[in-house]
């Protein structure tokens, strides 16, 4: 009992300092799933595979789309809207077996992959946004969504075709006044199709930007790639009640030392959002909304305490 108490104390005086709270921002250890992953791309996102209206259809007369400065060549996608839009950039919606280029590199990087990810898709009705940039570039193209809480995936395929593999991505999503969550990968594996995944938690409903794109380091498009994204997928996944056990448990620490607060209510609802989560915490059918949003109300509830 005695350890039991020091561990519950120390999580009290992490949650004070602050340390805590960057945890809520990471995966925790997964426990008990309580549901299956949902695909919800249809749900919030439009023209996630680039096939409608692409800009450069498989059948028309093959020509580089040079980079430019001002956006000039960076192309209207449909559904989608053109975020940051540097200088020396290229960018636009590709039908695959398109026989023209992209920035073209010497006389070989830059081409239009022949088929999609499956290996097989190609030709009308089937595309990719194809993006280069250089000398600290960046292209990015977002779509704004408003999620309920949850856990999230984002997960897209890419292609390089060259001359680098060096192309860190910009995949990721931006919260309406947060901190955004952006794809760790820097480089994309040259003439293959690459599969990336972000992850990210919202502790409310939350407006924000999903958004796909590359930046570039200070060099030229010959230090560069040229990156096809394709099949950007928003997928809900399982949220297990590890995390809301955790704020239980600190809430229960907090609340049996308390301090002066005046005439503040921080104690009150306090223990209001620590009754409201343990019942979400008990329910066996509590859905992954419940969770999170119990999660993030409990920890606010400390926070206030602390801060009363």
């Amino acid at each position: 009992m005695k350890s039991l108490l020091f561990k519950l104390s120390r999580t009290a005086k992490a949650l004070k300092s602050g340390r805590l709270y960057a945890t809520l921002a990471v995966t925790l250890a997964v426990g008990a799933q309580l549901s299956a992953q949902t695909d919800v791309t249809s749900t919030y996102l439009t023209n996630a595979d680039f096939n409608t209206n692409a800009n450069f259809k498989f059948d028309a007369a093959a020509a580089n789309l040079a980079s430019a400065n001002a956006g000039a060549n960076i192309k209207e996608v449909e559904g989608w809207t053109r975020g940051l839009m540097s200088d020396n950039s290229a960018a636009a919606t590709f039908e695959y077996g398109y026989a023209g280029t992209i920035n073209l590199s010497g006389t070989t990087y830059g081409f239009i992959p022949a088929t999609g990810p499956d290996g097989t898709s190609t030709g009308a009705g089937q595309a990719a946004l194809g993006i280069s940039t250089a000398w600290s570039g960046t292209v990015t193209y977002t779509q704004n969504v408003t999620l309920p809480a949850g856990k999230y995936a984002i997960i897209t395929k890419a292609y390089n075709s060259g001359p680098s593999a060096n192309s860190p991505s910009r995949v990721g999503w931006a919260p309406t006044g947060g901190t955004a969550v952006i794809s760790a990968r820097t480089t994309f594996a040259m003439a293959a199709w690459t599969t990336d995944t972000v992850t990210f938690k919202n502790y409310a409903t939350t407006a924000g930007k999903i958004q796909v794109g590359i930046t570039s380091a200070n060099v030229g498009s010959g230090s560069v790639g040229r990156i096809f994204f394709d099949h950007v997928r928003l997928v809900s996944m399982p949220v297990d009640k590890v995390e809301l056990k955790q704020m239980i448990d600190s809430a229960a620490v907090v609340a049996a030392n308390p301090k002066p607060v005046g005439t503040s209510t921080a104690y009150t609802d306090l223990n209001t959002a620590k009754t409201a989560a343990q019942a979400v915490y008990d329910n066996a059918a509590a859905t992954s909304q419940e969770i999170l949003e119990n999660t993030g109300l409990l920890l606010a509830a400390i926070r206030n305490v602390h801060s009363a």
